[in-house]
C-alpha cells in the first residue's frame, strides 16, 4: 500500500499496529500520539520529512524492523563529493532537521530496535524535558550514510539506553547533547568511517552519561563543540576501544570527563596523538587505561566493515 502526500496517524487510540505498509511523500510517515501501545513494524517509509514520530501522549511504543530514507539524497555521506555544500544548504539557507525516527515529549517506555535509517539528514533523536521520554530503549539499529547526527539523544534522558547499534558515513555518530538528568547509557555500539563518533555539545546540565564498551574509529576518540559552563563531570567513559588519531578534540573547555580502562591504538601519525595524551595525563585522565602505537586494532576486517575482533589462539 502506498500513501502519497499524507501520513498514517494514530491519535488517541491504543495498541494500534501499523505493519507492511509502504509510505511515501509525507510531513510524517507514520505520527502516534496520545496512545498506548501501540506498534510500527515491517513498514518501508521513503522521502519523508520525518519517517516516525512519537508525539506527546505517546505510551509505550513498539518501533521495529522498518526502512526509513529520504531517498534519493544527493550528499548524505561525508564521503561524498559537495557534502560540506549540502550541508550549509540546509542549516544555514534550508529548513529544521529533518529525522528518521523522532521522539519528543512523550510518556515512555519505548523500544525502538532493528532499523535501517539510510539517505537521511538525522537518524533518530529524541528531545524533552523532566519526566518525558523516561526509559527509552534504543538498541540493534544500522544508520548508515546521514549528513548530519546517526544518535542524537537530546532530552532528560531518564533511564535512557543506547546501546548495539552499527553507525557508519554520518557527520557524527552519537552526539550527546544538553542531557538533563540521566542516566544515558551509551554501550556496545559499533563506528565505522563517521566525520566523529562520540561529540558533547552544549551540556548545560549536570546529566550523567556512561560511554562504555563501545568501538569507535573516527579521528578524535571525543570531541568537545561548545561545551561550556560545568562542562561533563558527570561523563564516564570506561573500556572502550578507540582507534583514533588523538585523544581529544575542541577547544571551548579542557576536557572533565572521568575515563579509565580504556585502549587507545594509534592510527596514523599525527602530531596530536602525543599531544592530547599528554593532556590526558596532565588532567589525571585515563591513567590507567592502554595507549598502544604500531599495534593491530584486531578487526577481522576494517576494509569489508567488518568490526569483530579477531579470536587470538593463546
Amino acid at each position: 500500500v502506498s500513501y502519497a502526500a499524507t501520513s498514517e496517524g494514530v491519535s488517541g487510540v491504543d495498541r494500534c499496529v501499523v505493519r507492511d505498509l509502504t509510505l511515501r511523500n509525507g510531513w510524517q510517515g507514520v505520527l502516534i500520539e496520545g496512545s498506548l501501545g501501540s506498534v510500527v513494524e515491517g513498514c518501508r517509509i521513503q522521502t519523508t520529512d520525518h519517517g516516525i514520530w512519537l508525539g506527546m501522549g505517546s505510551d509505550r511504543a513498539t518501533l521495529r524492523f522498518n526502512e526509513i530514507s529520504q531517498d534519493p539524497y544527493a550528499g548524505a555521506s561525508p564521503h561524498m563529493k559537495g557534502w560540506w555544500d549540502n550541508w550549509l544548504a540546509h542549516k544555514v539557507g534550508g529548513f529544521y532537521d529533518r529525522i528518521g525516527i523522532e521522539i519528543r515529549k512523550t510518556i515512555g517506555g519505548h523500544e525502538v530496535h532493528d532499523h535501517l535509517i539510510h539517505d537521511h539528514w538525522d537518524g533518530i533523536e529524541d528531545g524533552g524535558g523532566v519526566g518525558e521520554n523516561v526509559g527509552l530503549r534504543v538498541h540493534h539499529n544500522r544508520v548508515f550514510r546521514v549528513a548530519d547526527d546517526g544518535l542524537e539523544p537530546n532530552g532528560a534522558e531518564e533511564d535512557a539506553r543506547w546501546n548495539n547499534n552499527h553507525i557508519e558515513e554520518t557527520c557524527c555518530a552519537f552526539r550527546i547533547k544538553t542531557v538533563r538528568i540521566g542516566p544515558l547509557y551509551a554501550y556496545c555500539n559499533l563506528f565505522i568511517d563517521n566525520g566523529e563518533d562520540y561529540r558533547c555539545f552544549v551540556p548545560h546540565y549536570p546529566g550523567k552519561v556512561y560511554v562504555y564498551q563501545n568501538t569507535s574509529t573516527s579521528a578524535s576518540s571525543l570531541t568537545y563543540n561548545k561545551v561550556q559552563g560545568i562542562g561533563t563531570p558527570h561523563y564516564f567513559v570506561h573500556n572502550n576501544l578507540f582507534w583514533c588519531e588523538r585523544w581529544w578534540s575542541g577547544g571551548d573547555l579542557k576536557p572533565n570527563w572521568h575515563g579509565d580502562h580504556n585502549v587507545f591504538i594509534r592510527r596514523g601519525t599525527r602530531k596530536e596523538w602525543g599531544q592530547t595524551r599528554d593532556l590526558a595525563k596532565e588532567l589525571g585522565i585515563d591513567q590507567k587505561s592502554l595507549w598502544l602505537e604500531a599495534a593491530d586494532p584486531g578487526f577481522i576486517d576494517f576494509k569489508g566493515k567488518d568490526l569483530r575482533l579477531k579470536d587470538v589462539a593463546r
